[in-house]
């Protein structure tokens, strides 16, 4: 896993996944690539281009959200979160 690949695990979901393998396996092979295509350009990949205030390379940052002021993940709501919203969505 590249280097920026796995910070972004280790901050924002290795508490989450860790002590299971399949979900491990399932971040690594559907979540961080969906992340690298639909949020990092624009979230992570450059410190002085975070739109919408929104930075997703550390976990502080990730969990207090952008400038909406709204947490990314409501724990037990999945379908509710900002973030998971965000990612169905059909724009780029």
């Amino acid at each position: 896993m590249p280097s920026f690949r796995r910070s972004l695990f280790l901050l924002l979901l290795a508490p989450l996944v860790h002590a299971n393998p399949a979900a491990e396996k399932h971040f690594a092979e559907k979540v961080l690539p969906l992340f690298h295509d639909k949020c990092l350009a624009c979230h992570g990949e450059d410190p002085k281009k975070i739109k919408g205030e929104f930075d997703m390379t550390d976990a502080v940052a990730f969990m207090r959200g952008g400038e909406s002021g709204e947490t990314p993940v409501i724990a037990g709501k999945p379908d509710e979160s900002p973030l998971f919203k965000a990612v169905l969505r059909g724009d780029d």
